[in-house]
C-alpha cells in the first residue's frame, strides 16, 4: 500500500507539473477523411482546448471528438497557452459519393431565397428558382474591380468548387506591397432585395468557396447598403500596420490548392454594423485584401448568400 500511495502521489505531481502547459502540442493524427455522419476520436499529448475551423462541416467536443457535419474541408485546432496543431479533417458525403455537381450533393444547394455572387452558369441554373437577386459579374451593372492594378487575372486549373469544369475567380498578385479586388454591384434594385436578410439574419448565411497553395491571412470584406463587415482566413490580418476589425472565427484553410468550404450566419457581418436597406448607389458586394506577396495565386467560387 505504501508503494503504490508514493507512485500515486508522482504521477500527480507529473500531471500538475507547470512545464506541461509549456509542451508543444502534438495530435494523434494530422489528417483524416469521414463520411458524413461519422466521429472520429483525436488526442492529443498534453492538455488542450479544441477547435474548428468550420463547425458546418466539422465539428469538435472539448474532449477531442470529431463529428463529420457535411462535404467539406475543416481545420481542426488543439492549442494550449505555447503552441498548437491541427488536423486536416475531409468529409465525404455518406457512402463515398465525392458528388458531381448536383444539387442533391451539396447541402449548401438545397436552401433557399439564393443570392449569388460567384457561381457557375450550371449551378446557376439548378438553384434559378430559388434565387432572390443575381448578383454575379455581367460587366454590365455588376463589375469586379481589381484596385489600382495590384493583381492580374490567374490560371485556373482542374474544377471549380461544385466539381464541374466551368470557371470561377482566379486572381495573382502582382509586385506592388498590397492587393485588394471587389465585386461591385450597381443595379440598386437588385441590391435593394438584400434588405429581406435583415429581418433574420441568424437563418441566412454567406458561403465560400476559397483555395490557394500559399499559406496567407487574407481580409475578406462585405459592405451593405451601409456599414460593412469583414471576416479573416488562413491568420491575423494587418493592413498598414493595423489589424484588421474583425476576427471572428479561427477560420484556417488547406493551403494545398484543394477547395476550402467557410459558411457562417450573416449574423457575423451584421453584428460588426452591416446593414441593408434600400440601396442608393453602387456596393462592394464582396472582396478581398490577399496580401502583398508576389505570385501568390487566390481562387474563389461559390460565393452567395442563402438561407438555411
Amino acid at each position: 500500500m505504501a508503494a503504490l500511495t508514493i507512485v500515486a502521489c508522482n504521477k500527480k505531481e507529473e500531471q500538475t507539473n507547470p512545464e506541461d502547459s509549456t509542451k508543444k502540442v502534438t495530435l494523434s493524427e494530422s489528417e483524416i477523411s469521414l463520411e458524413v455522419g461519422a466521429t472520429h476520436q483525436l488526442t492529443a499529448n498534453v492538455a488542450v482546448t479544441w477547435s474548428s475551423s468550420n463547425d458546418a462541416v466539422a465539428t469538435v467536443s472539448d474532449a477531442g471528438l470529431v463529428t463529420a457535419m457535411k462535404e467539406g474541408n475543416a481545420i481542426i485546432v488543439a492549442k494550449n497557452e505555447t503552441s498548437q496543431a491541427s488536423c486536416l479533417v475531409k468529409v465525404a458525403k455518406a457512402g463515398g459519393n465525392q458528388g458531381g455537381g448536383t444539387t442533391q450533393d451539396y447541402e449548401c444547394l438545397k436552401g433557399s431565397n439564393y443570392f449569388p455572387i460567384i457561381m457557375d452558369a450550371t449551378t446557376y441554373e439548378k438553384i434559378s428558382d430559388k434565387v432572390v437577386a443575381d448578383l454575379r459579374v455581367d460587366d454590365a451593372e455588376n463589375y469586379l474591380y481589381i484596385w489600382e492594378g495590384t493583381m492580374d487575372a490567374g490560371q485556373t486549373q482542374g474544377k471549380n468548387f461544385f466539381n464541374l469544369t466551368e470557371g470561377w475567380v482566379s486572381l495573382s498578385v502582382l509586385n506592388v506591397g498590397w492587393s485588394g479586388w471587389a465585386i461591385n454591384v450597381q443595379n440598386t434594385e437588385k441590391l435593394s432585395k438584400l434588405a429581406e436578410i435583415m429581418a433574420a439574419p441568424a437563418e441566412y448565411y454567406m458561403h465560400i468557396g476559397f483555395k490557394s497553395a500559399t499559406k496567407l491571412s487574407h481580409r475578406l470584406f462585405f459592405d451593405g447598403t451601409s456599414g460593412s463587415g469583414a471576416y479573416v482566413i488562413g491568420g491575423d490580418f494587418v493592413d498598414n500596420g493595423t489589424p484588421s476589425n474583425n476576427r471572428a472565427m479561427d477560420a484556417d484553410y488547406n493551403a494545398d490548392g484543394s477547395w476550402n468550404e467557410f459558411e457562417f450566419p450573416m449574423t457575423v457581418l451584421t453584428q460588426q454594423g452591416l446593414v441593408y436597406g434600400t440601396a442608393e448607389k453602387a456596393v462592394n458586394i464582396f472582396g478581398s485584401l490577399d496580401g502583398g506577396i508576389s505570385g501568390t495565386n487566390v481562387q474563389y467560387d461559390a460565393v452567395f448568400i442563402y438561407k438555411k
